[in-house]
């Protein structure tokens, strides 16, 4: 990215983070960045269907279901994604209700555009 594109991103500022917070967030970046990043699919603990020459017009993704998403199968498929998350959503003061409605939003729309661009 070009300096001008950071300047313009929103962030959260890292004074409103505590310093328990702050050391919470780098604690799971740390163990986040050590391993190979996996789909969002995969990282919030959907099955993808790794069958060749599936007929489902959703394949790879028919088992990927938003509204059977739970924040237990976040936190089982990536413990260490779910704390950096936290440390966010605890920031921003998100419900349990309103994070799992997060996870269900970004799973919809990444389904959604990848099966439409399959289809196009």
């Amino acid at each position: 990215m070009m300096v001008y594109e950071i300047k313009s991103l929103l962030t959260v500022n890292p004074v409103s983070f505590s310093k328990n917070q702050r050391n919470n967030l780098l604690s799971a970046f740390e163990r986040l960045s050590r391993r190979p990043i996996r789909s969002i699919f995969e990282e919030l603990g959907f099955e993808v269907c790794h069958r060749r020459k599936c007929p489902n017009p959703e394949h790879p993704y028919e088992y990927v279901n938003p509204e059977e998403l739970t924040l237990k199968q976040v936190k089982n498929a990536s413990p260490d994604r779910f704390e950096l998350d936290k440390v966010i959503f605890d920031a921003l003061g998100l419900s349990e209700e309103e994070r799992l409605q997060v996870y269900k939003a970004v799973i919809e729309l990444v389904k959604n555009r990848l099966v439409k661009a399959r289809s196009v």
